[in-house]
């Protein structure tokens, strides 16, 4: 939708959600804070924003004429409750929580003695309000879940074959199966996190 638009949604959604969660001790090495275990209810003050950024994406939509508009922060999965009124269509992403934790320490997102499991509470929090995100509006709104360490190209055909979309080349370039960093990390021995992704596993409707 061109690149004032992208600038825009990065600018307006993500200062959105990094200002509530700066409220739950987010900082640099503990880019999430301590979340809780319940799902985060968002302030009033909040809904103002987000309307006039709705707003804002619905009419830029409008102008290219283009059938949907996109928003992608993994930040929006804990913050659900301020967001989830206001979409048509939910896609939500898994990977295996031995790859993600593994990211976020190649990349020094988190750091400290505990690194690790804070990683991996990380990914058990996030992917717990996925599986309810998912659950709770299975039969109130459109939604999908992708597997990344699933075959991505025909999950992608399905995906823009219900949407009634067209997957285009640069789509196609989007994911390139060398680029898949991590895949060698070993899987996690917490119950709780293979218990979720176990869960996300049969949850996920795009195969």
């Amino acid at each position: 939708m061109g690149d004032v638009t992208k600038k825009y949604e990065h600018k307006v959604s993500y200062g959105i959600n990094y200002k509530i969660l700066d409220g739950y001790g987010a900082t640099a090495g503990l880019p999430y804070g301590k979340l809780p275990a319940e799902e985060i209810e968002v302030e009033p003050v909040w809904y103002q924003p987000i309307q006039a950024f709705i707003i804002r994406m619905d009419e830029e939509s409008r102008m290219v004429k283009a059938p949907y508009w996109a928003y992608k922060d993994p930040r929006a999965t804990v913050l659900a409750n301020l967001w989830q009124g206001y979409f048509d269509v939910f896609l939500g992403s898994f990977r295996r929580p031995g790859e993600v934790v593994a990211s976020y320490l190649s990349k020094q997102w988190i750091t400290g003695q505990d690194k690790d499991k804070i990683g991996l509470s990380y990914w058990t929090r996030f992917n717990s309000s996925l599986v309810n995100l998912m659950t709770s509006h299975a039969d109130k709104k459109e939604t999908y879940l992708f597997d990344y360490n699933g075959d991505v190209p025909a999950q992608l055909e399905i995906l823009t074959r219900r949407l009634n979309l067209t997957v285009t080349r640069n789509a196609h370039k989007l994911y390139a199966p060398e680029s898949n960093h991590h895949a060698e990390a070993a899987d996690v021995g917490d119950s709780d996190a293979q218990n979720i992704y176990a869960t996300l596993r049969c949850l996920c409707n795009l195969r």
